[in-house]
C-alpha cells in the first residue's frame, strides 16, 4: 500500500517539491502566522482616548499603572474615540540622572542592599523618551524635575499663560510652565499618583509637527481632547480620602 501511494504522481511532485523548497515554505508559513497573529492583535486591542507621558526614576509596577490609568480615566470627559469605552492609557519611561544613580547606590548602602541597573539602558530611555515627545501621540506630560530644565530649553513646553487666563494660574504652579503634580487637587486626592515622586512636574507639550501625519483636523482634535483631560485634572475640586 505506502509503495503504491509513492508510486503516485501527486506524492511525487509534493515530495520534490517539499525537497526543493521546504525551507522557503517554512518561512512563508512562519511569516503569514505571525502577519495574521499580529493583525488580529491590532484589531482587537483597545484603542485609548488619551495618552499621559511619564519620564522619571520610578518604575511603577503593572499594578500601579493600572490604578494611574483609572484614576486619570475618572475624570476623562468623554469617550473621545466613540467606541463605548473610556481609556486612558500611561507609557512610561524610566530616566535618572547621574546624581539620582549615586543617591540610589548609596541609600541601597546604608539600607545593606544592592541597587541594580543597567546603564547602557538608561541611555537609550533618554533617546526614546525624546522620540516618545516628538511622536506627537502625546499632549500631557509628567516628568522628574531633573529632566525637566533641558525640555524646557527646547522649546517643546506650553507656557501656562498660554493654558490659562492671568487670574486663573493654579497656585501649584511650578514657574512659568509647569505644576507640581503632587500639589494638584487631583494628585491629592487619587492615592494611586503616590506612585510618582513629589516633585513630578505635569506639563503641556507643544504640536508635534509629526502629528500632520494623522491629518490636520484630527490632530488639532485630538490635541484638544488632551487638554480638555489635562484642565480636569487641574480642575478638580474633591477633598482628598486617606
Amino acid at each position: 500500500m505506502l509503495e503504491r501511494i509513492k508510486q503516485n504522481k501527486a506524492y511525487k511532485w509534493l515530495d520534490n517539491y517539499w525537497y526543493h523548497y521546504k525551507w522557503v515554505t517554512l518561512a512563508v508559513v512562519f511569516f503569514v502566522t505571525v502577519f495574521s497573529v499580529l493583525t488580529a492583535q491590532m484589531l482587537t486591542k483597545e484603542k485609548p482616548d488619551a495618552v499621559i507621558l511619564y519620564g522619571g526614576p520610578a518604575v511603577l509596577t503593572a499594578n500601579e499603572t493600572r490604578d494611574l490609568e483609572t484614576a486619570f480615566r475618572n475624570v476623562l470627559p468623554s469617550d473621545f474615540n466613540a467606541d463605548g469605552k473610556k481609556l486612558v492609557q500611561l507609557e512610561t519611561v524610566s530616566l535618572m540622572t547621574d546624581e539620582q544613580v549615586a543617591e540610589a547606590e548609596a541609600k541601597a548602602e546604608e539600607e545593606s542592599s544592592v541597587f541594580v541597573y543597567d546603564a547602557k539602558a538608561l541611555g537609550s530611555n533618554k533617546t526614546t523618551f525624546t522620540e516618545l515627545m516628538m511622536s506627537g501621540e502625546y499632549v500631557i506630560l509628567l516628568v522628574d524635575r531633573a529632566q525637566y530644565d533641558n525640555i524646557l530649553d527646547s522649546g517643546a513646553i506650553v507656557p501656562l499663560a498660554d493654558l490659562f487666563d492671568a487670574d486663573k494660574i493654579p497656585d501649584c504652579a511650578y514657574d512659568d510652565s509647569s505644576i507640581v503634580f503632587s500639589e494638584t487637587p487631583f494628585a491629592q486626592f487619587f492615592n494611586a499618583t503616590d506612585v510618582l515622586p513629589e516633585d513630578t512636574l505635569l506639563c503641556v507639550l507643544q504640536a508635534s509637527e509629526n502629528s500632520i501625519f494623522k491629518g490636520k483636523d484630527k490632530a488639532e482634535t485630538q490635541y484638544r481632547q488632551q487638554l480638555m483631560l489635562y484642565k480636569k485634572m487641574i480642575n478638580f475640586s474633591k477633598g482628598k480620602s486617606r
